[in-house]
């Protein structure tokens, strides 16, 4: 698909060489031609996508393939589930318990029930997982659907700094769902997604490239779940599988949820040692607990469309040519993030993450003098 770009690519950049001295006399040297490439590959990519893929993905149905999600009972998941199932593919939406409030409301919000079929399936536990391999597998020869697809979805969360849980298996929980959970379901799965040469989309997210100091466990787990994923693609080049990794920003889900981690950030520091707390002192307890209410409740920062989400999801799961990575946000946070991300080299940008730290924790300081 990557010819169809470049062939695009090409004809742009030829019309502007022939048109060079009457439409743009100035660019001459090789930094205008280099923004001219930028410029003109972007817009190759997107002439490509709008047009060029969809007539190519015309002939894409869904009446013969299937779909796994994980983490259906809320948020992602849920909404996932409730649009490829609308799309007419048969679901298969892994819930935490089957019979919860989520995966009763899932069964009821769907167009088509009899393409959903709800799992129980705690993807913390091989059995649950390889249960649900074998269920899959029995639907799938009733129905003579191929499954097509793994969402890979389901995740945890949780904030403190990293001596703040009395032990480590606060973290290592978080790293069972949100890295092992996805390499288990993957891992039980890919001989079914390797036979229908489909996809698998891993929801990882921009914490995995930025690393916030008091969301350790969290942010170990997405980075090693975005290193899963990358691996994953170059292993499964050779059976024409396509992995797709999706990294949204912060989105009103339940995920975000500010007072449940205010509470356990408490809690935490309540059961640190007499030492510990003279360490950190309240100070970084407040700047925590403060830091977590702009990240998680500022409306500039936190999107309540979860559907740009849920879009990028899709295109993952049918576009004949989707992007290996989909970074989900805004227009101006997404610039903002490729240029501290992308652009800058790693001293500077950590320099000027030092900054923005040491002002934010003067500034919540002076806050709570003023206050």
């Amino acid at each position: 698909m990557v010819l169809y770009k470049v062939a695009v690519f090409s004809t742009l950049l030829c019309s502007v060489y022939i048109f060079r001295e009457n439409v743009v006399p100035l660019f001459q040297s090789f930094g205008a031609w280099t923004l001219i490439a930028t410029i003109g590959w972007q817009l190759a990519n997107f002439i490509t996508r709008k047009w060029v893929y969809r007539y190519l993905s015309s002939d894409f149905t869904t009446n013969d393939k299937a779909v796994l999600v994980t983490g259906t009972d809320t948020g992602f998941g849920h909404l996932t589930a409730i649009r490829l199932n609308k799309l007419g593919f048969q679901v298969f939406a892994g819930c935490l318990k089957s019979d919860s409030d989520g995966a009763g409301l899932l069964r009821s919000n769907v167009i088509y029930p009899e393409k959903l079929h709800v799992l129980q399936m705690d993807i913390t536990k091989d059995d649950d997982v390889t249960q649900c391999r074998d269920e899959v597998i029995a639907e799938l020869a009733k129905s003579n659907r191929k499954l097509h697809a793994i969402v890979n979805n389901a995740g945890v969360a949780d904030i403190g700094l990293i001596e703040w849980p009395k032990d480590v298996e606060d973290i290592k929980h978080i790293l069972d769902v949100n890295t092992l959970g996805m390499v288990r379901v993957t891992r039980a799965f890919l001989p079914l997604i390797r036979e229908s040469k489909g996809r698998v989309v891993n929801l990882t997210s921009l914490m995995s490239k930025i690393a916030l100091p008091f969301m350790c466990g969290y942010d170990m787990s997405k980075s090693a779940a975005a290193a899963f994923t990358e691996c994953l693609a170059g292993e499964m080049i050779k059976f024409t599988v396509k992995v797709i990794d999706i990294e949204p920003w912060y989105y009103s889900t339940n995920i975000c949820n500010f007072e449940r981690y205010a509470q356990n950030a408490l809690s935490k520091w309540h059961e640190l040692s007499e030492e510990q707390r003279v360490a950190y002192d309240s100070n970084t307890l407040h700047c925590v607990t403060e830091a977590c209410l702009f990240i998680l409740t500022n409306p500039l920062n936190v999107s309540p469309n979860l559907y740009e989400v849920i879009d990028a999801i899709e295109s993952g799961v049918t576009s004949c040519d989707p992007e290996p990575v989909y970074r989900v946000m805004r227009l101006d946070l997404k610039l903002i993030f490729w240029f501290y991300i992308d652009f800058l080299p790693r001293d500077l940008s950590y320099f000027l993450r030092k900054l923005s730290l040491q002002a934010f924790e003067l500034y919540v300081l002076t806050k709570s003098k003023l206050d």
